[in-house]
């Protein structure tokens, strides 16, 4: 019985992974308290291709209602290409806001035939 499944493993593990398919998807954002669960905002990702580029966002946010208590948000990008069935990212931008402001705000070239990456333009 074990001969079969791990011929069965081996043949998965051979064959590497092709498609860099585009995907839309909406989560809830939630917190368990002793006032039970509670849903407190989104988060949304996408991923869209075009031919071996992509580009993949999110944001997560609280609710209008939960931003007198804790008010946050995140927004993500990166952008890349597929070389030679590898994922290689060109850009990558993180901004996170609380209570306003913002707490967070990278942006990162990365330069692979290069071998560098400029964070924040330094």
């Amino acid at each position: 019985m074990k001969k079969p499944f791990y011929l069965i493993l081996c043949f998965f593990i051979a064959f590497e992974i092709q498609a860099l398919t585009p995907y839309v998807a909406t989560y809830n954002l939630s917190v368990t308290s002793d006032l039970g669960k509670l849903n407190i905002g989104d988060a949304r990702f996408k991923l869209s291709t075009n031919n071996d580029e992509f580009t993949f966002s999110s944001e997560a946010f609280t609710d209008s209602i939960w931003k007198t208590l804790y008010d946050y948000s995140r927004y993500e990008r990166s952008i890349g290409l597929k070389i030679d069935n590898y994922i290689n990212s060109h850009y990558y931008d993180l901004v996170e806001i609380g209570k306003g402001e913002f707490e967070k705000n990278n942006k990162i070239r990365i330069f692979p035939e290069k071998n560098y990456a400029i964070v924040n333009n330094e």
